[in-house]
């Protein structure tokens, strides 16, 4: 996990520094499109990419922790121990009804997270403008 917040975070400064780069480059042509600053929008588009690409990344730890959390209470909840009991040797008192029920209920979360998933990738798809909208000012 401590491993994808460190490349979340070195690709976050890397897209600060692209779109620094993208607002001298601006700045240096007066505001005229010129290959530098083709250039730097391109190189901003790229790490934008790759920042994208490692938040993705780091989702897919955090949603296979909570997977991994989930079973646990799944198989405590089917046993009958409470949380925080101690653990006795084996599934002695499994309650096979709870059990489906729980596995059910399980499996239908995971689906609705899978959809909702899908759902944040389409929308996140459409590019930067449409997770950060823009606003032209007059200075």
């Amino acid at each position: 996990m401590e491993r994808s917040v460190d490349e979340m975070s070195n690709e976050f400064d890397e897209v600060l520094a692209a779109a620094a780069d993208v607002i001298q480059a601006r700045e240096a042509s007066f505001g005229l499109r010129t290959a530098a600053t083709d250039a730097a929008l391109e190189k901003f588009r790229q790490r934008w990419g790759l920042f994208k690409l490692s938040c993705d990344r780091a989702e897919d730890v955090v949603d296979s922790a909570r997977r991994s959390i989930m079973a646990e209470r799944l198989m405590d909840a089917a046993s009958g121990m409470a949380p925080g009991q101690p653990e006795t040797a084996g599934l002695q008192h499994l309650n096979v009804p709870r059990f489906e029920r729980a596995l059910h209920k399980v499996n239908s979360v995971a689906a609705d997270l899978g959809r909702g998933s899908a759902a944040m990738a389409a929308a996140s798809s459409s590019g930067p403008s449409a997770a950060t909208p823009s606003v032209d000012k007059a200075d």
